[in-house]
């Protein structure tokens, strides 16, 4: 995957006035929202960097603000909900009930971002369980979500909009009856089925794929991100499973695929956080690579990505990859929230470099805004920088455009990734495990060294300590 090419959004700076108006199903031009909006210069270099930031904030200005100045190049919105805009039936079209939503849209379409847009919430009348807005729609109005979808795709990919991702609701792989009606889970799982209601949500993408097609040829349809919360094929623990029968939930993908799919879907999606961090300063990379039972994969995020990839080569798939949620998480009980704060910076900077070596298309934080979930933002709660905030800006100037080159293996006791920027090469190196390692010889031609948060690091005869994430710039 290329990822060193510049393009560039140029617009004429100025103030507009903006009138957005939606066509019903009866051919009615409405209106939907009037706002003052800049059309902002900026040029926007494709990465794997990205976030979700929250629908609704008070703040949402301030926090855009923040975001543009991060420079991340995904933005994750979650999301429209199919409920609120035709609420009653299949003929009224009330965009007015996502003027927010669109408010927010269009500042990330006319800045140049990728947006992905999670589409979700089935509305009473559509409902294939009744009551529950996080499930998937009766068979026979499949056919109206596949007109919602049309008439979405034909709104959002306009100016100012400018959206090509659409995400099919969020965690489908979660059993219907088992969260709260309105849950922000997919909800569309089966327990009764093998495959856990991945074919009915395989038949629903067969209808609306080629809806979304039709109107935008150039529309990225992704899977819900998919919760995978074990490994199906890990017969021999129930680490991260309370049952046998829990271990259906994750083949929703393969019943995705077996029932054809993946000629209906062009990115598959995936969440993935470490455990939880206890009172003891655990290093947040162990912390992933221990989790549950993907532990024997590589941990919940690189071991989620082999089984994807693993299911996709079996029935001859060959998608991209993206994580559209992730992040480190604090219980209330941790201690030390300035030394929890520091290791999320650190976990940051972990994942978006790890999944470049993984060749993802690109990867979400959950979320931007703050505090977040389990104090997951880059943002506090009064929406001001956290450690991470920075961490991820100077990731973004130093990795955004390069190119994966190998896997640093020089160090006992150190994990890192090659990269290339132009001439030079950026090695990104992270202690392995929760000791402190012994200084480190840095290598020939290495030139500035940098720690998590962009601070130079004078090196003292040559060697550096690697206590936390260290940038190299080296000159092969």
């Amino acid at each position: 995957m290329k990822r060193s090419i510049l393009f560039k959004v140029v617009l004429v700076p100025i103030l507009v006035i903006l009138f957005a108006f939606g066509t019903n199903a009866s051919g009615q031009t409405v209106p939907t929202n009037f706002v003052y909006l800049p059309i902002i210069n900026r040029e926007v270099t494709p990465s794997v960097f990205g976030a979700e930031i929250s629908v609704g904030n008070p703040k949402a200005a301030d926090i855009w603000s923040l975001a543009q100045a991060d420079g991340f190049y995904w933005v994750r919105k979650n999301g429209l909900l199919w409920s609120a805009v035709q609420p009653n039936n299949k003929s009224e079209w009330n965009w007015l009930n996502v003027s927010k939503l669109e408010t927010e849209l269009a500042l990330s379409g006319r800045s140049g971002n990728k947006t992905i847009l999670v589409v979700r919430s089935t509305p009473l009348w559509a409902q294939k369980y009744p009551g529950h807005f996080c499930g998937p729609m009766k068979p026979e109005n499949i056919a109206d979500f596949a007109d919602f979808m049309k008439e979405t795709v034909k709104r959002y990919s306009a100016s100012p909009y400018f959206i090509r991702y659409y995400e099919l609701w969020n965690e489908p792989d979660v059993d219907h009856l088992g969260f709260p009606f309105d849950s922000m889970f997919g909800c569309w799982g089966e327990s009764s089925d093998p495959y856990f209601g991945g074919g009915y949500y395989a038949q629903m993408l067969s209808q609306v794929y080629p809806a979304i097609k039709s109107v935008n040829p150039e529309a990225q349809v992704l899977i819900g991100g998919l919760l995978l919360d074990c490994d199906p094929t890990d017969l021999s623990s129930l680490t991260g499973c309370t049952t046998p029968a829990s271990k259906v939930p994750p083949k929703f993908f393969e019943g995705i695929l077996i029932n054809n799919g993946g000629l209906y879907f062009d990115i598959a999606n995936f969440h993935g956080y470490p455990a939880r961090q206890d009172n003891t300063a655990v290093n947040p990379i162990v912390a992933e690579k221990t989790f549950s039972s993907w532990s024997a994969r590589g941990g919940v995020v690189k071991g989620k990505i082999d089984f994807l990839r693993e299911v996709m080569a079996k029935y001859g798939i060959s998608k991209p990859i993206f994580q559209s949620e992730t992040a480190l998480m604090r219980v209330a009980s941790y201690p030390n929230l300035a030394v929890f704060e520091r290791y999320k910076a650190d976990y940051l900077v972990w994942v978006f470099s790890r999944n470049m070596a993984e060749n993802l298309l690109g990867t979400t934080w959950y979320t931007f805004d703050g505090p977040g979930w389990n104090y997951s933002g880059i943002l506090d709660a009064n929406q001001a920088p956290l450690p991470a905030y920075q961490a991820m800006k100077f990731a973004v100037s130093k990795l955004g455009g390069t190119v994966y080159l190998a896997p640093v293996s020089t160090y006992t006791g150190i994990e890192g990734f090659k990269f290339r920027s132009g001439a030079k090469q950026v090695w990104v190196l992270f202690p392995s495990g929760n000791t402190i390692p012994a200084a480190i010889t840095l290598p020939a031609g290495y030139g500035a060294v940098y720690n998590t948060l962009g601070d130079p690091i004078t090196p003292v005869n040559n060697t550096v300590t690697v206590d936390h994430p260290v940038y190299i710039e080296v000159s092969p």
